[in-house]
């Protein structure tokens, strides 16, 4: 199962065109944003446009790396504890 993406930031675009539309009007939590554009003018001209950055994901390829590393670190220290 694939999660979703996690936000870090959204900000709002300069070239948002929707007259009144400011940061007030939207907000975002881990893997959603919630938009109010109730009462605001548009047409089929009007850009709303959100610059979203979204947390990175852990490096696939390191992991095997991280549970060699792990292993023999363990090994290691169970051989110490039997001196």
């Amino acid at each position: 199962m694939v999660s979703p993406l996690a936000f870090a930031s959204v900000t709002l675009d300069p070239t948002t065109t929707m007259a009144g539309f400011t940061p007030s009007n939207f907000s975002f939590t881990g893997s959603q944003i919630q938009v109010d554009w109730q009462n605001l003018p548009f047409d089929k001209t009007t850009i709303v446009k959100l610059d979203v950055a979204v947390v990175p994901e852990p490096d696939i390829d390191a992991i095997p790396s991280l549970a060699v590393l792990a292993g023999v670190l363990l090994r290691k220290r169970a051989a110490f504890r039997c001196r």
